[in-house]
């Protein structure tokens, strides 16, 4: 297994999530997964009242968020896609996940104490890459399920939590044992077709690289197969077996992860920053923006701001 990325202190994240749970701080920790270069992150919610305030829906994207209950959680409500979910009371080492393109939201109505583990689909798709297991199509499991590994694995990270300790090996290799652990005891698998090969390591990086070029000149990525040495239709598949998306669909990926980064630290306006990220014309960015965020690319602005 390729050695992991040193672990570094990811304060918007964790910012992110205590935002979204109306807390004032939430100690976090991020890793760099092997193989997708994807960032893996680690919040410690806590609260020792309750809030009885509905949570911030949490932005659609295609990553699970898994929250492990450190200790017991008596009462709470949970929404996704704006429709409540049924709960019960949760048990230390409960386990229960989401997928963030159903925007979800909780009501904590009684004290909480847990761990969010949140794993972008990519960190998934790099499993079999990793291990040579199957490609894990979803995660998903009964709410409060108990797992006891799993919260073992959880109580060796609460000292890194607390201390905000980095650069350490150990805490890397929990990090990504939680991960695999949760991947493949919740994930569900589909067949895979084994119609071609993935890509090499430098085939990746030529294909990535011309690609992110051509947000500014289009005409690159027709290019893109014959660089690497591979037919268009061969290229395609190579690439998807390889970073677990098509060509576009990972670049278009790549396009909003930058207009998020132009909306929150620039004063550009719409229109220029939809010709800065290769789309169109403003209304195009705003319909793929939308898509994608779950909200037009000036609201995302106005709450990131």
């Amino acid at each position: 297994m390729a050695t992991p990325a040193p672990l570094a202190p990811s304060p918007k994240a964790g910012n992110r999530l205590a935002d979204h749970f109306h807390l004032p701080e939430a100690p976090d920790l991020t890793v760099t997964c092997p193989w997708s270069g994807a960032p893996i992150n680690v919040t410690r919610l806590r609260s020792p009242i309750p809030s009885n305030r509905h949570t911030l829906p949490l932005e659609a994207e295609d990553s699970f968020l898994v929250l492990l209950q450190l200790q017991s959680l008596p009462s709470h409500r949970h929404w996704q896609s704006g429709i409540e979910c049924a709960t019960r009371p949760y048990r230390p080492g409960s386990v229960s996940i989401t997928h963030l393109v159903r925007r979800p939201s909780w009501m904590m109505t009684s004290a909480c104490d847990a761990l969010a583990l949140t794993l972008p689909r990519a960190t998934l798709n790099a499993l079999p890459r990793e291990h040579k297991t199957p490609r894990i199509a979803t995660l998903g499991c009964p709410g409060g399920q108990v797992d006891d590994d799993a919260l073992r694995l959880a109580a060796c990270l609460l000292p890194s939590l607390e201390a905000n300790t980095t650069s350490q090996l150990f805490t890397d290799h929990v990090i990504l044992a939680l991960r695999t652990l949760i991947a493949q005891r919740y994930g569900k698998t589909r067949p895979t077709r084994r119609a071609c090969g993935g890509l090499t390591p430098r085939q990746e990086k030529l294909a990535k690289e011309m690609l992110l070029a051509s947000m500014r000149d289009d005409t690159m990525a027709a290019d893109i197969p014959k660089a690497v040495g591979l037919s268009r239709s061969y290229f395609i598949r190579a690439f998807c077996e390889t970073v677990g998306e098509p060509p576009h669909r990972w670049l278009t990926l790549q396009k909003i992860e930058e207009a998020r980064r132009l909306l929150a630290e620039s004063d550009l306006s719409l229109a220029d920053i939809a010709l800065c990220c290769g789309f169109s014309d403003q209304s195009h960015f705003t319909r793929v923006f939308n898509r994608i965020a779950g909200m037009p690319p000036g609201s995302w602005r106005h709450n990131h701001r």
